[in-house]
């Protein structure tokens, strides 16, 4: 590549095979992206995981999402003991240190003090998710076909009660779910993987009452599920622009006109600010951590937010994939954000509001 950026040839997706739950949250993520993957069978050595976080480690430039992540998947046997949640987070920040992921002196402990006030809050809330529902339930199947194309995966993570009742979908992210500032709310791109979950659970399990749980870095957030048929026809739409990009039914596969920022910044704002404001997240006029037409399959196919729109079908595309992930985060998501200090047992009493 002519800027230096290296590539990285992939074994070619198995056509045939189904669909799962990554598979469809990486091409609502970026669809551009997941056609250079499938089609042409290469992707860019760029790791844009934490991509929307605004937030990383003051002059060291450490990778926060990836420290967390760390902490996180190493936290899963010390949630069983009886230790506090902040000692848990010390033990396994007093780990990475020995291993050289922070920096020295001053710095090293700033860094650890802020992991400490973000991992404790999420740990504290985990701790009495788990307790609420402490028994591990079966996974279910999900399995969808239309228009040819199958999906099939699993609805994993389930926990219910010693009274049994509908089991509940938990997980853990080490991203922001939220908005900052007054105003917070959940933000729809960080609940792509949740949509995926609660479309197929509402289309495959349409009788049951289906909830998730989300403890992010900064809040817990409760999701539920949709009316059986609006979430079949926003799966069939999902599905459809799948083919249409990637899909063998394909005659023409092009990647779509769409990124999945800017698209939810053109659908949240007013008509007249629309392509401002839509522009401003594609060419990093606005706050963010970077232009999301940095990315770098995106910076390929459309340089700009002109050559993005060139086309005509930007509104459309954008309506049909993220319109309606934009609606079930007005309706069917609520949150409590994390402080410092504050009682773990809030979370258990929000949820049992949201699964009564």
């Amino acid at each position: 590549a002519g800027d230096g950026m290296s590539t990285r040839a992939l074994p070619p997706p198995d056509e045939a095979a189904p669909l799962g739950i990554a598979a469809l949250t990486s091409f609502l993520k970026n669809p551009v992206r997941e056609f250079f993957r499938r089609q042409l069978d290469v992707s860019f050595a760029e790791d844009d995981s934490g991509m929307a976080d605004e937030e990383a480690f003051e002059v060291t430039g450490l990778d926060e999402y990836g420290l967390l992540s760390e902490v996180l998947q190493n936290l899963d046997k010390a949630v069983e003991g009886h230790d506090s949640a902040e000692v848990q987070v010390q033990q396994q920040l007093a780990r990475i240190r020995r291993a050289g992921s922070l920096p020295m002196a001053d710095f090293g402990r700033r860094s650890a003090q802020k992991m400490v006030d973000t991992l404790g809050p999420m740990l504290s809330r985990w701790q009495s998710l788990q307790a609420q529902f402490p028994l591990a339930a079966d996974k279910l199947p999900l399995r969808y076909t239309h228009e040819g194309v199958q999906v099939e995966d699993w609805q994993d993570g389930l926990r219910s009660t010693p009274t049994g009742g509908t089991a509940v979908w938990l997980e853990r992210s080490p991203s922001s779910l939220c908005s900052k500032g007054k105003a917070a709310a959940p933000r729809p791109d960080k609940l792509v993987g949740a949509w995926v979950r609660m479309l197929l659970a509402s289309v495959c399990h349409p009788d049951d009452d289906v909830h998730g749980i989300l403890v992010g870095k900064d809040a817990t957030v409760f999701v539920t599920g949709l009316p059986p048929d609006e979430a079949e026809a926003a799966l069939r739409d999902l599905l459809d622009l799948w083919q249409v990009s990637i899909g063998q039914a394909s005659t023409s596969p092009a990647p779509l006109p769409v990124a999945c920022l800017t698209a939810l910044a053109w659908l949240s704002s007013k008509d007249e600010e629309r392509d401002e404001k839509a522009e401003a997240v594609y060419e990093g006029k606005a706050l963010f951590a970077r232009p999301e037409g940095a990315e770098a399959c995106l910076a390929r196919m459309f340089p700009d937010y002109e050559t993005l729109t060139a086309d005509g079908r930007f509104a459309a595309i954008a309506t049909r994939l993220y319109g309606p992930l934009l609606a079930w985060v007005d309706a069917q998501v609520s949150f409590e954000l994390h402080s410092a200090g504050a009682n773990a047992a809030s979370a258990a009493d929000a949820t049992e509001a949201q699964t009564a």
